[in-house]
């Protein structure tokens, strides 16, 4: 079995805008994918494509997604910010460390977003640029926001809720259960801090 070499590239353009990538395929390859109508994840880097073709290099590899993953987010953090071409856009691999950033914390296992930053983003799912708005929160990820829309969230997690329902029906019941048991829980706990709060007031 081959082994697999994961390369972190940088386009330089005359321009001085700067974009890093990571692949497992040629470099060029993946320029030509950047600059391909439809297939393009990042419109200002596919803009500056259609004018001319920029200067790659190959500036590291790994042999793991996740060392790869975390040496790109270092040479990303590396750009001026107004030389970076990368731009936090949902279900792209081109993940951005900008630890300088409001409400971004980089960490070994990655980059995390309390604060989601306003702008358009990529569903993972359909494909198409939306508002932020239109994405469900998820601090966990790096820019703060789920990968999918929220269409296309509702309509996997609405699938996967009747499959689930269809092919396990003992544990969905016991499913059932512990969200009986954990609703009840919850509504005594509320009922109890109310009646402590009026007894404090009498």
């Amino acid at each position: 079995m081959m082994e697999r070499i994961y390369k972190i590239y940088r386009l330089t353009f005359s321009n001085g805008m700067q974009y890093v990538g990571l692949t497992i395929n040629d470099p060029v390859e993946r320029v030509k994918q950047h600059s391909t109508p439809g297939r393009a994840c990042n419109k200002r880097l596919y803009d500056l494509l259609q004018d001319e073709w920029p200067q790659i290099d190959v500036l590291k590899t790994a042999k793991t997604p996740a060392e790869a993953r975390w040496q790109e987010q270092h040479e990303i953090a590396g750009i001026p910010a107004e030389s970076r071409l990368n731009v936090i856009v949902h279900g792209v691999s081109g993940r951005v460390n900008t630890g300088a950033d409001k409400g971004v914390k980089s960490t070994q296992r990655g980059v995390r977003c309390s604060t989601p930053r306003e702008g358009a983003y990529r569903c993972s799912k359909c494909y198409e640029h939306k508002d932020w708005t239109e994405f469900y929160r998820d601090r966990t990820r790096f820019n703060g926001l789920h990968s999918r829309c929220k269409k296309c969230a509702d309509a996997l997690k609405k699938k996967t809720y009747w499959e689930f329902k269809r092919n396990f029906p003992e544990k969905y019941q016991a499913f059932l259960e512990r969200k009986r048991r954990a609703d009840r829980k919850r509504r005594l706990r509320n009922a109890a801090v109310q009646c402590k709060g009026v007894q404090e007031q009498a």
